[in-house]
């Protein structure tokens, strides 16, 4: 029997067995709404099931403070992918020596903070980088990021793996590469990358990319036996379903990818660093709304909230599903309604043609799955304020 997050009882939402309308009715909206305890069980369940592996929190899908600094508590590294994540991750107690950068458009600047930082690894992922690093003079830890030509089975926007992608590098370019990174004393290279993208629930892709990387990290070990290599990083990727709450099958999920790295990787002698986000975060977070304005046009029932495109890009940007649950149900029939935002602007929405229970003015909505991809990608569009993050575990100390 699935184990749903979110459940009504006796008309009331319940997150993680929290009555969210007796936690929350009085927080002015929107708000983002973290669980402290949600992101503990997630993060201990992928360290539970990768013991030996480095845990890279892909700080781009949160930036949040608080909830980098529980990360760090709970002894989780990062994957950060601009300067400005990295200056942020250190002033959150994480160090430099914690920190993987990756990213496609590093600039010289970066690269000079970084080295002068101390990052554990650049990912590099283009020859031009190579040049910007030997520019220094510094010595660097690197790893090159292998793409694998392999189009895998998410949405366009998000997946990073295929033939004509800016991210990362051919075979062919890495073999070239190689050569002159071994004749520089100041560039060690320590390791290769992969990632495929993100939001994957088919797992077939990551056996498939896997397989290819071992044989690819083998040949070219073989190749060049003067290489000092001690990490693969093996990426993030990992996906859930948006549709529902269950847990118990983002469990099995997680059981399932951990069968398929430890087929490929689980006797090799390199640390292999993994850059878990979505599958983390994005349960640990929802978003809190309030309706504003309720309307019947010719053939539409509108419902506009208090958030928006500003808050949560995903809908717009990917066409991306997220539950929208009121706090309280009304009793009686479902409509068929577009729940939108408040900006001037006619892509704004949260949900198009969602079966909804009555709404009215003042109604507290939470827009369920938002921990990851959604205060990180927040604009001021508008000029609208951001809206305010907060664990719900902190909520008394607030009221106070």
């Amino acid at each position: 029997m699935a184990h749903e997050l979110l459940q009504y009882r006796n008309l009331k939402l319940f997150w993680n067995d929290v009555a969210l309308s007796d936690q929350l009715q009085k927080l002015n909206t929107p708000a983002y709404v973290y669980s402290r305890d949600l992101l503990t069980q997630r993060f201990q369940a992928f360290q539970d099931a990768f013991p030996k592996g480095r845990l890279h929190f892909a700080m781009k899908s949160n930036h949040n403070e608080a909830l980098l600094k529980h990360l760090h508590q709970l002894g989780s590294h990062l994957d950060v992918v601009s300067i400005g994540e990295a200056e942020k991750a250190i002033q959150c107690g994480f160090r430099p020596d914690q920190i993987l950068f990756s990213g496609p458009g590093k600039t010289q600047s970066e690269i000079n903070k970084a080295l002068e930082w101390g990052l554990f690894q650049i990912n590099v992922e283009s020859a031009d980088e190579i040049q910007k690093i030997k520019k220094t003079g510094m010595r660097a830890r690197i790893g090159l990021r292998w793409t694998p030509g392999l189009d895998v089975k998410t949405h366009p926007f998000i997946k990073t793996s295929h033939t004509d992608t800016k991210f990362g590098l051919s075979f062919e370019e890495i073999d070239q590469l190689i050569p002159e990174i071994l004749k520089d004393p100041h560039l060690h290279l320590q390791g290769f990358s992969l990632h495929l993208g993100s939001q994957i629930l088919d797992l077939s892709d990551f056996d498939l990319a896997f397989s290819s990387y071992l044989e690819m990290v083998l040949s070219l070990q073989k190749k060049y036996p003067e290489m000092d290599l001690k990490t693969l990083d093996i990426g993030g990727g990992l996906g859930l379903n948006y549709q529902n709450s269950d847990v118990d099958a983002d469990t099995q999920r997680l059981q399932d990818y951990k069968k398929i790295v430890e087929r490929h990787f689980g006797k090799i002698p390199f640390q292999i660093l993994f850059e878990p986000g979505r599958f983390l975060v994005a349960r640990s977070g929802g978003i809190l709304t309030e309706v504003q304005v309720v309307k019947k046009t010719k053939n539409k029932k509108i419902v506009v909230l208090d958030a928006g495109m500003n808050n949560l890009m995903r809908p717009v940007l990917y066409q991306a599903h997220h539950q929208v649950l009121p706090l309280i149900q009304r009793k009686g029939e479902s409509e068929i309604v577009d729940l939108v935002g408040p900006l001037c602007e006619s892509s704004d929405f949260i949900a198009l043609d969602r079966s909804m229970s009555a709404l009215q003015v003042g109604d507290k909505l939470w827009v369920a799955d938002c921990g990851a991809y959604g205060s990180s990608m927040a604009s001021d569009y508008n000029l609208r304020p951001r809206a305010l993050e907060i664990f719900i575990e902190d909520l008394e100390s607030l009221r106070a």
